[in-house]
C-alpha cells in the first residue's frame, strides 16, 4: 500500500531549512520504500537510493544511473557535515545512514563554539534534498518513485 498522503504532506511544509530537509527525507524514504528499495539500516536514504540499481530500467539508463550515484554521494556528504547530539549526549556528526539524527542538530552559536552546525551547511543539505526530490520527480518514468 503506498504512503501517498504522507509523502504529499511531508513535502508541503515551508519554513526552517533544517525541518524542511528532514521532512523531505521522510517523504523520499517513504516513496523509495513504496518502490521496493531496501537498505540494511531503516533510515539509510543513500542506501535506499543505491538499491534502486537492481531495477533494470534504471541500470539501462546511464544518465539516470550516473546522476543517482552523484546524489548518493552528495547526500552522504551533506548529512555528515551536520553536527548533532548523539544518544550518549556527546556531539557527533549526523550519520548518513540515519537522517533522524537531524532532530538533534547543534545550531551555530547555541553550543559555545563547540561542534556547531553552520547555517551554510544546513542550506547545502536543503539544496541537496530539494535537488534530489526534483530529480526523482523528473525521472519518475524511469525510476518509478512517486513524489
Amino acid at each position: 500500500m503506498p504512503h501517498t498522503t504522507n509523502i504529499r504532506d511531508f513535502q508541503s511544509f515551508r519554513g526552517s531549512e533544517l525541518v524542511e530537509s528532514y521532512l523531505l527525507l521522510i517523504a523520499i524514504e517513504l516513496a523509495l520504500k513504496d518502490r521496493g528499495a531496501k537498505a540494511a539500516d531503516s533510515h539509510d536514504v543513500p542506501d535506499l537510493l543505491a538499491s534502486l540499481a537492481q531495477f533494470s530500467n534504471i541500470a539501462n539508463s546511464r544518465r539516470v544511473s550516473g546522476e543517482l550515484n552523484s546524489f548518493i554521494a552528495q547526500l552522504r556528504a551533506a548529512l555528515s557535515t551536520i553536527w548533532c547530539t548523539g544518544p550518549d549526549s556527546n556531539p557527533r556528526r549526523v550519520p548518513s545512514k540515519s537522517y533522524p539524527y537531524l532532530r538533534y542538530c547543534r545550531h551555530y552559536s547555541e553550543w559555545a563554539g563547540s561542534h556547531e552546525t553552520k547555517a551554510s551547511d544546513i542550506l547545502s543539505l536543503n539544496a541537496t534534498c530539494k535537488s534530489l526530490r526534483d530529480f526523482l520527480r523528473k525521472n519518475n518514468k524511469i525510476i518509478g518513485v512517486d513524489l
